[in-house]
């Protein structure tokens, strides 16, 4: 069981000895919200860190989440919905942040839902459609929203 604050203090001890550190962050956790998101977004841009890896929360049989997901107790994002939130999160972070993963997969054989998080390719292709539909890129709003993070 790890807080905020020992993730702080382990990120400052890796730092000092020169290592770069690279974050995975989970998007769409069970009740959620986007505003919680974008705080997530604002946090990892304050930190020094050097990459993200963006993962989706998704199911997997014979899980517990499988079981929330077939008692109507786990929403899941949409698409449309995480290529919104991955285009906000973007545009909040640093440009010079390394993109280690923009969209997570799964093995099929197991995957129960969202199914279309395999569509890579797609995926990719709707968020580089949204962002040049926004005429923004990552980092563009990164100078203005970052500033005003709580920790």
């Amino acid at each position: 069981n790890h807080t905020y604050e020992d993730f702080l203090k382990t990120l400052e001890l890796t730092r000092s000895y020169g290592i770069n550190v690279g974050v995975h962050i989970i998007l769409g956790l069970p009740q959620q919200s986007y505003e919680e998101m974008m705080i997530d977004a604002k946090r990892l841009a304050s930190l020094d860190i050097q990459g993200i890896k963006f993962h989706i929360l998704h199911v997997l049989k014979d899980t517990l989440l499988e079981n929330w997901y077939r008692e109507g107790r786990l929403n899941l994002l949409s698409k449309e919905e995480f290529v919104r939130i991955i285009c906000d999160f973007l545009e909040i972070i640093p440009p010079h942040f390394v993109i280690l993963r923009l969209v997570s997969t799964a093995n099929p054989a197991y995957l129960i839902a969202p199914k279309w998080i395999n569509q890579r390719s797609e995926v990719l292709h709707q968020i580089e459609k949204e962002l040049e539909k926004r005429g923004t890129y990552q980092g563009y709003r990164y100078r203005y929203e970052s500033t005003s993070c709580p920790h």
